[in-house]
């Protein structure tokens, strides 16, 4: 029997260091440009694949650009809000909401900041079970959960947005969203001891197992992984 729950423990903690060393690569990976794939695929373009890949428009870059004139992105227009959950969102100017996954991530970790602390034993400390606005995030995570073809999850964003000179239609997933998501998680793991909120970390990480046209987080860029804030379609 010792031998047995030693082996599980052993299992658990590598899983555990598995997922955060996967997390940390993917938070520090994800933003180089997009900048020159989105030109090489065109000023306007709309994709259909084996699984819907975002709609994106390349807006050409010059020195008079204006970043937070993009028509139909409301969401540099929206303020902070929080719903009956007190999960935070946007709310724009004609009252929509708009869930960050980032923010909703944020506080499964119940981080003050908007780009938590990484080091985990920092989020955890002192902690012996989850606060109720952590279980009402963990459950939005729950509802909002997209299954892909591997048996992954992954969580798109409900809003137009503009990266840079990228503008992305509602309906696209995020590196450094699912990133959070999964720091969330073992976050929650960590604190509770719950095995379920480690799966749940195994089923975020499976969506780097993918490419964009197949949902996933993963694109290959001179026959190397990135992982895109804004995933792409790599053709």
């Amino acid at each position: 029997m010792e031998s047995q729950m030693a082996e599980f423990n052993i299992s658990r903690s590598f899983k555990a260091v598995l997922l955060l060393a996967v997390t940390m690569a993917a938070v520090l990976i994800l933003t180089v440009s997009t900048d020159d794939r989105a030109k090489a695929a065109g000023r306007s373009i709309a994709h259909s694949s084996m699984f819907p890949t975002p709609s994106f428009t390349w807006h050409g870059m010059d020195e008079d650009y204006n970043y937070e004139a993009v028509p139909n992105v409301e969401f540099w227009k929206s303020e902070l809000a929080a719903d009956e959950d007190g999960i935070p969102y946007f709310r724009s100017s004609n009252g929509e909401r708009y869930y960050n996954i980032s923010t909703v991530a944020f506080t499964v970790m119940d981080s003050q900041s908007s780009y938590p602390e990484l080091d985990m034993a920092a989020l955890v400390r002192g902690r012996t079970h989850l606060t109720k606005k952590q279980k009402a995030a963990l459950a939005w995570l729950d509802q909002h959960a997209i299954k892909l073809p591997n048996g992954g999850v992954t969580w798109h964003y409900n809003f137009p947005l503009n990266y840079n000179n990228i503008q992305v239609e509602a309906g696209w997933p995020s590196a450094f969203a699912q990133a959070a998501v999964m720091h969330g998680y073992l976050v929650a793991f960590d604190i509770t001891g719950e095995e379920k909120w480690l799966d749940k970390a195994v089923l975020a990480a499976k969506a780097y197992e993918l490419p964009p046209e197949k949902g996933g987080l993963t694109s290959q860029i001179y026959g190397l992984p990135f992982f895109e804030e804004v995933p792409l379609p790599d053709d």
